[in-house]
């Protein structure tokens, strides 16, 4: 059986399926089952080949979803909700640019956001370009348990020549109201947002609801960065570090 950590992280939803099961009225065992087998498929696929999987997860959702209330309906939304988000975020995201085993990880371990306080933590991967020479930026974003968005990182572009690959190690500001996540990568001058959103504010320069505050100045490796809240109040100073 696949592990969550085998899947994107929006899609590692494991402990929500235990709370299912514990919060229903009624025997949803087999149904959990069948869900919990379909994501191990999922986590099998490389990025291109889940969409197919995904239209059963849905499907096995809705069925699930007949025989639930109350808290257990709710978690079983909040499923729906990530699964809608991913798709989003794939829409959006380069073709050919992509971020393999992406993770947050605090003193050596794998943070569970959902169980963290505000706190920081290294985002860590690895950066795969499968096209020609591009420039690459990583998107981090937070969300609630009702699937709104916390809050939005972008990094600065890090290079990738053709075929190329690098390992991603960025310290990032974790809120406490975090209940899970969603790793992208963009090219820079994409005009598209994770949520698929126009940005109209020009070329590498996304308006997000935790814009970061670039040096100019900084080098390839490091960089400091101030991170903002949507009402401009200074959360958290970092360093984003791509080696």
């Amino acid at each position: 059986m696949a592990r969550d950590r085998d899947l994107p992280p929006i899609l590692a939803v494991g402990d929500v399926l235990d709370r299912i099961e514990r919060e229903s009225d009624a025997d949803v065992s087999d149904e959990i089952g069948d869900l919990r087998d379909a994501l191990d498929r999922l986590a099998e696929r490389e990025e291109v080949g889940r969409a197919s999987v995904l239209d059963d997860v849905d499907e096995r959702l809705l069925a699930l979803r007949e025989r639930l209330s109350g808290d257990a309906d709710w978690y079983a939304q909040a499923i729906e909700n990530r699964i809608r988000q991913y798709r989003d975020a794939s829409a959006a995201a380069s073709e050919t640019l992509s971020v393999s085993a992406p993770r947050l990880e605090r003193d050596g371990s794998e943070l569970d956001v959902s169980r963290a306080v505000a706190t920081t933590a290294h985002l860590r991967g690895m950066l795969v370009n499968r096209g020609e020479a591009s420039d690459a930026v990583v998107v981090l974003t937070f969300y609630a348990p009702d699937g709104a968005t916390v809050r939005t990182v972008e990094t600065r572009a890090y290079r990738l020549e053709a075929g190329a690959q690098r390992d991603l190690d960025e310290t990032v500001y974790v809120p406490e109201e975090a209940d899970y996540y969603a790793v992208a990568v963009l090219a820079p001058g994409d005009p598209r947002t994770v949520g698929g959103e126009t940005n109209e504010a020009g070329e590498g320069d996304r308006p997000t609801e935790a814009q970061a505050d670039r040096s100019p100045d900084a080098g390839d490796g490091e960089e400091s960065e101030k991170e903002r809240s949507a009402d401009g109040r200074e959360e958290a100073d970092r360093t984003a570090t791509v080696e």
